[in-house]
C-alpha cells in the first residue's frame, strides 16, 4: 500500500471520528485514552510491524480497514456496570457498522469478490479479541474455536488465523496498559497453537466434506480422522424472491431432480 491508499483509508474514520473520539475507555485497559485516540495508534503500530510489509497489497488493504473498523461499536456497547466502564458485544456491533459502511459508502457489493472483501474485514473486526484470549481455554475447545473461525477461509480466500494475529498484535501495541508483554506472549501462543492445528494460513484440511460437517456441528469426532459416510445424498434448496429465475434455473441444471415447491 502507498501512503495515498492509506490515507484514502483513513478518510473512513472520518465519518466516526467525533463519536469516537467522545467514546472513553476503561484506563486499566487504555492508558492512551477515547477509542479515536487507541485507533489511531493501531493503524500505526500496524503499518510498523515487519509481518504487515510481507503480506500482499490486498491483504495490507483489509488489515488497515479491520484496524480502522476493530473498536468502532464500542460507540453504542460502552456503559458503566457496577461503576466500571464495559463495551461488552462490541466486536459484532462494530462488524455490522463496518459492513454497513463500506456497502452503501463504498459499493463493496454487488459482485463476489467486492462481498468476500467486505466480509473478510468484518470477520477480523469479529474476531480480534480471540487471538490473545484462547489461550485461556482448554485445549480441546480452544482447537476447536481455531479450526472454526479459520474455516471462514472458505468464502473468504483472503481470511487466515495469521491475518486475525498480526491485526491482535497491532491492537495490544497501541495501547498503554500493564499486562502489554503478556498480551503479546498469549499472541504467540495462538501462533504457535494455530500453526500446531494446521489451520494458520489455511482452513484446516479435513479428509473428508462429511468429516468437517459432523466435526463443525459439534459432534465429538477427531477432525483428521476420515468418518464413514452414511449420507444418502445432497439437497440443493433454493432461495429468493417471487419471479427471479428459480425454476428456471432448476429445469436448466437439475430438471432429473425430485422438487418440493410451495408453489405446488
Amino acid at each position: 500500500m502507498t501512503e495515498a491508499d492509506f490515507k484514502s483509508c483513513d478518510k473512513l474514520l472520518d465519518v466516526l471520528s467525533a463519536q469516537m473520539a467522545n467514546t472513553p475507555q476503561n484506563e486499566r485497559w487504555h492508558g492512551e485514552g477515547d477509542v479515536l485516540a487507541h485507533t489511531k495508534l493501531v493503524c500505526e503500530e500496524l503499518k510498523n510491524l515487519k509481518e504487515f510489509n510481507e503480506y500482499d497489497e490486498t491483504s495490507q488493504f483489509l488489515l488497515y480497514l479491520g484496524a480502522m473498523f476493530h473498536d468502532v461499536g464500542k460507540i453504542y456497547s460502552t456503559r458503566y456496570s457496577d461503576g466500571v466502564l464495559t463495551s461488552r458485544g462490541h466486536s459484532r456491533i462494530g462488524a455490522q457498522i463496518a459492513r454497513r459502511i463500506l456497502w452503501q459508502k463504498y459499493g463493496l457489493c454487488g459482485t463476489p469478490e467486492k462481498q468476500r472483501f467486505r466480509e473478510s474485514v468484518c470477520a477480523l473486526v469479529i474476531y480480534h479479541g480471540m487471538p490473545p484470549n484462547i489461550v485461556e481455554d482448554d485445549n480441546a475447545y480452544a482447537e476447536r474455536r481455531l479450526i472454526s473461525v479459520a474455516s471462514g477461509g472458505e468464502l473468504m480466500p483472503k481470511f487466515t488465523i495469521r491475518l486475525l494475529c498480526t491485526l491482535a498484535e497491532a491492537d495490544v501495541r497501541g495501547r498503554i496498559c500493564r499486562d502489554r508483554d503478556e498480551l503479546l506472549e498469549r499472541i504467540e501462543l495462538c501462533r504457535e497453537f494455530a500453526k500446531d492445528t494446521m489451520c494458520y494460513e489455511a482452513p484446516y484440511p479435513f479428509p473428508s466434506a462429511h468429516t468437517a460437517y459432523a466435526y463443525m456441528s459439534g459432534r465429538n469426532v477427531r477432525p483428521d480422522y476420515p468418518l464413514y459416510d452414511d449420507t444418502w445424498g445432497r439437497v440443493i434448496l433454493m432461495s429468493g424472491l417471487p419471479g427471479t429465475g428459480k425454476d428456471t434455473w432448476i429445469k436448466k441444471n437439475c430438471p432429473e431432480l425430485p422438487m418440493v415447491s410451495l408453489d405446488a
